[in-house]
């Protein structure tokens, strides 16, 4: 959040002519926050993820507790090995990690579970991976 002295915001990040803020949105119904988060994502732009208020780009990011966004990076390290494979996965909240595979659909709360998920793809003859 950027520094606030008084009624005068700081701001974060001086570019050559434009000037960044970056500011906390809390929402008094969470409809509306899911609404904003799905014209963000591309549900309802032709233009995925261009959020753009006079001209001025806008991101959005989700805000985690520092513990919540720790356990969700401990699937960094599974997730290239998932691509590799084909198979689509997604994280759900608070940090556990969906896989969807042949249209099973199998929920891990650790990437050592998808380890060993992967480890037994490789050596079931049955399972496809793709």
């Amino acid at each position: 959040m950027g520094h606030v002295m008084g009624q005068r915001k700081l701001p974060l990040v001086h570019l050559r002519w434009a000037v960044c803020y970056m500011f906390r949105v809390r929402f008094a119904l969470k409809e509306h926050q899911k609404k904003i988060t799905s014209v963000f994502r591309g549900a309802d732009i032709p233009e995925k993820g261009q959020l753009q208020f006079q001209g001025n780009r806008i991101h959005i990011y989700p805000d985690f507790s520092a513990d919540v966004a720790r356990r969700r990076a401990a699937f960094t390290a599974v997730k290239p090995k998932l691509r590799e494979a084909s198979i689509e996965y997604g994280l759900l909240f608070p940090a556990r990690l969906r896989i969807n595979h042949n249209g099973v659909k199998h929920v891990f709360e650790s990437p050592q579970q998808v380890t060993v998920f992967l480890q037994w793809l490789s050596l079931s003859p049955d399972a496809n991976v793709q």
